[in-house]
């Protein structure tokens, strides 16, 4: 989601609350949460996600996204569970976003590759994956051993062509 939407969504939030509420600069500083609380909340939502109710997780993480807007961890949550829903579009803004926040994720930035690899995007997907693999200085990350199977698969099937 761009900032500008963002940031007028938030506002349009702000005036929706009762005036003792709207004093606050953030939601999140409103509602009087911490980043336990959020966590907590996402790692609900991810529960609730592997048991299937793919609905309210992810109606909590687009929640948790208003409260906390630039919490990398609920917005790749939100990516992972739109990946797992098959809504890539959505899915793919969600990782772009979160690597606007923190460009250093190597989790968003390996799921963003595979978005783009299995949308035949291969251009992209091979950027995302070299990112992956160079953000990981001690070679143990998962999600970039994920990127250098990926790259190896990617490499190969460009051999074949």
């Amino acid at each position: 989601m761009a900032n500008k939407e963002l940031t007028q969504m938030l506002n349009t939030l702000r005036r929706s609350l009762p005036r003792p509420l709207q004093l606050h600069s953030t939601a999140k500083a409103a509602m009087s949460m911490s980043d336990e609380q959020i966590y907590a909340c996402s790692a609900l939502a991810c529960q609730l996600a592997e048991q299937g109710n793919t609905i309210d997780a992810k109606d909590l993480l687009v929640g948790l996204s208003v409260i906390d807007p630039e919490n990398t961890f609920v917005h790749s949550c939100l990516a992972a569970l739109y990946m797992r829903m098959e809504e890539k579009d959505l899915a793919a803004g969600e990782f772009l976003y979160t690597l606007q926040l923190n460009p250093q994720d190597i989790a968003a930035t390996t799921n963003l590759a595979e978005l783009y690899f299995e949308n035949g995007n291969l251009e992209e997907a091979k950027k995302y994956l070299d990112k992956s693999i160079l953000l990981d200085e001690t070679g143990e990350n998962p999600f970039a051993n994920r990127a250098k199977a990926l790259k190896e698969l990617l490499v190969n099937l460009e051999k074949e062509k």
